[in-house]
């Protein structure tokens, strides 16, 4: 007996998708690194049992037609389901329809935080100023280039379906003011984390930082208008994971061109890829990415794994993992023009495994050092469910201990954590402790981040390791020599996020430090103790 056959849309999906349904199925994939266009989507589909595609795969009306009576099951490599039209599928045909809701959902709400925090606090912006060779007192560290930070803030998420709820959880540990949420109902999940439901006019007025994470549906589309963008505050940062669809993306662009508002992390575009011409490509209060907010390589093994669950269980007649069973979230599908000049961002899905990140989303993360910093570190990391949590001290710490972080020795941390945060305070006893045996025990995939001192690290070995790819990457706000020569080789490396010792600067912490410090001098003035004093 002939078997049925897939298409895949895609020949770079992870291996585990292809693997899974060629035990039961003949699976023929797009192999050209052109685009499929509708034509050949509409030849290709002819006589399938199923589709496996992606969220920039358009399935409308007349390719679906296309495929005839045989198709059964479409299962698609995404949340979002505004590229297909489910109307047509679920209604008229009775197509069965796979989709990832909940396994992506950590990834996508940890590149929503990313996004948040690279631009309240201007990484691209100052690492560019370090690659521009600006790192002066006088510039980079001036007060109009400080950042935003989340402490003591008013964050707030749009939309709490999985991933929503995920952002929510990661914002609480930065131990934000007010956390807010907007939903059609009260969300009992939301509510336990502290999260307060508002109304959306009343987010996008009150809010210092808004996280979009809203379906894309014909009520949805456009809510973020030109409107409420107005009404946000001057210091306000704007990050969309969802669809570009929900948001004017002309008024978006006019708030941030006019300084409106602080800034905006964008991962989703009315049109993608993105346009050469767009106004957002030149703007230094954005930050971009391509779409690729669900690709970790772990959550995208995880997505692949589930697409092809959901078409074998409808061969097998069984409940799939994942199933749309609601028309509630039905799109109105936008034609996609051909005609805007594109870059290296293509939507036939070229991102390969080597460019995906790494998430913290059960892996091994660890803080050496826990002064006050690396116990504020600790509580942070913890709402992003890594699956373990190391420290190294002197000695154990109680406050560690119940956030559940484990002690253990600096070469074990350094041989076996995924994610190693520096905080160590610099001394004769620590000087070069991040040695080059050290540094040549980490994982492949390892990410170093220094935030304490640029003399706990043997840098030179870290270059090397660096350059010769043995670990993933890093992340270094300190130095040997500050500021950083202009012919160091990190200057040249694009595994390394680099910005000009300015962890600690942000508007409101460098108005405490200078309050603070003023204190400590009217105290020795009037006779009294200090505020914080160096004993």
């Amino acid at each position: 007996m002939a078997r049925k056959s897939v298409f895949v849309t895609r020949h770079n999906f992870p291996s585990i998708l292809y693997e899974l349904l060629q035990e039961k199925f003949e699976v023929v994939c797009w192999r050209s690194e052109a685009q499929l266009s509708k034509n050949e989507f509409k030849e290709q589909i002819k006589g399938k049992f199923a589709v496996v595609c992606c969220a920039q795969d358009t399935l409308d009306k007349e390719v679906i037609e296309a495929a005839g009576s045989e198709l059964k099951v479409v299962s698609t490599l995404s949340v979002g389901l505004d590229h297909l039209d489910l109307d047509e599928l679920k209604s008229k045909r009775k197509i069965r329809i796979g989709y990832t809701p909940n396994v992506s959902a950590p990834a996508v709400a940890e590149h929503a935080i990313a996004l948040l925090l690279a631009t309240g606090r201007r990484v691209v912006e100052l690492h560019n100023a370090v690659l521009k060779r600006e790192w002066k007192s006088d510039n980079v560290l001036k007060t109009s280039r400080l950042g935003i930070g989340l402490h003591k803030s008013t964050a707030a998420v749009i939309g709490t379906g999985p991933i929503g709820l995920c952002s929510l959880k990661m914002l609480k540990g930065f131990d934000p003011k007010n956390i807010l949420y907007y939903a059609r109902s009260r969300k009992a999940e939301a509510d336990e984390l502290g999260a307060q439901l508002q109304s959306l006019d009343f987010i996008m007025k009150e809010s210092d930082f808004i996280i979009l994470a809203l379906a894309l549906n014909s009520e949805t589309r456009g809510i973020i208008n030109r409107a409420r963008i107005n009404s946000m505050k001057s210091n306000a940062i704007f990050v969309n994971i969802a669809r570009g669809g929900l948001v004017d993306e002309e008024a978006l662009i006019e708030a941030l061109q006019n300084k409106k508002i602080f800034g905006a992390g964008l991962d989703v575009f009315v049109e993608e890829p993105l346009p050469f011409d767009s106004p957002l490509v030149k703007m230094d209060n954005v930050v971009l990415a391509p779409h690729i907010a669900d690709r970790t390589v772990d959550g995208f093994n995880a997505v692949a794994e589930m697409t092809a669950l959901n078409v074998l269980a409808v061969l097998n007649g069984d409940e799939m993992p994942a199933e749309v069973l609601t028309r509630r979230l039905r799109p109105k599908l936008q034609p996609q023009s051909q005609n805007s000049q594109r870059g290296k961002w293509k939507p036939d899905y070229k991102f390969p495994t080597s460019l995906m990140g790494s998430g913290l989303y059960k892996s091994t993360v660890a803080v050496i050092g826990c002064g006050r910093i690396g116990l504020s570190i600790l509580r942070k990391l913890k709402p992003f469910d890594p699956k373990n949590i190391l420290y190294y001290a002197r000695d154990k710490k109680p406050e560690a201990e119940i956030l559940g972080a484990e002690f253990q020795s600096l070469d074990f941390i350094m041989k076996e954590s995924d994610f190693i945060i520096v905080a160590l305070a610099q001394s004769a006893q620590t000087k070069g402790i991040i040695n080059q045996a050290r540094i040549n025990s980490m994982k492949s995939n390892a990410i170093l981040v220094n935030i304490a001192r640029g003399g706990l690290i043997d840098e030179n070995a870290l270059i090397e390791a660096l350059k010769s790819k043995k670990i993933g990457g890093a992340g270094l706000d300190v130095f040997n020599e500050e500021p950083l020569p202009l012919d160091s080789p990190l200057m040249k490396m694009d595994n390394v996020v680099l910005t000009p010792h300015i962890a600690y600067r942000t508007n409101d912490s460098l108005d405490s430090m200078a309050e603070l410090a003023a204190l400590n001098v009217l105290a020795v003035l009037n006779g009294d103790e200090m505020p914080a004093e160096v004993l």
